[in-house]
């Protein structure tokens, strides 16, 4: 058994910490290895820097790594009057949610549809059933596939969306109030989901 180092080239080369972290928070979804490879280094030394810089990976986006008190009320008090309104007048069964993984649609002519935006603090992938139900599914879905073309790619999600009934995407709407009340007796503190 040979325990010896093999021979290297020289010193690494220094990452550009800032670049990296400008990189993470202008495209959180990015993952260590997407910004290994524009960074041309190892994933784990692009881990290294952004956990140093206060980032976690959270639910597949870079987060701060501790929120501010400021956040944290914020939270509460986005999850309490949401909740609140919920119990007072049930709302899901005409809910449209979405984030910044969907196509942006934009529609002045929104409030002639009667649509309402309802707040939702930043940070809180714990509050977006996009995020805590159907990204997350969808990620088990696709864990080790590998496509080929975009075809094969479509194909899959096709069958990803296919095999969801109707009652499953109410359930994850209907999760938001478990959620806002976890968010509320965490005092606004992320919470595994």
């Amino acid at each position: 058994m040979d325990i010896a180092d093999k021979k290297r080239s020289g010193r690494p080369r220094e990452v550009d910490r800032a670049a990296v972290v400008n990189a993470a928070e202008a495209h959180p979804s990015m993952t260590t290895r997407m910004l290994a490879e524009d960074f041309d280094c190892h994933h784990a030394e692009i881990a290294r820097i952004l956990h140093a810089a206060g980032k976690k990976w959270l639910k597949s986006r870079w987060f701060p790594k501790e929120l501010t008190e400021a956040q944290k009320r914020k939270r509460v008090e986005i999850a309490t009057k949401l909740l609140c309104r919920h119990r007072r007048s049930p709302f899901f069964d005409f809910i449209v949610t979405c984030d910044e993984k969907w196509i942006p649609f934009v529609n002045d002519e929104r409030h002639d549809l009667g649509w309402e935006i309802l707040d939702h603090p930043p940070y809180s992938p714990d509050m977006a059933p996009s995020d805590f139900y159907l990204f997350r599914s969808l990620e088990h879905w696709l864990r080790g596939k590998k496509f080929r073309t975009i075809e094969e790619m479509r194909q899959s999600l096709t069958e990803f969306f296919d095999s969801k009934n109707r009652e499953w995407y109410r359930h994850g709407i209907h999760r938001l109030e478990e959620q806002w009340q976890k968010v509320i007796e965490n005092h606004g503190e992320y919470f595994d989901y």
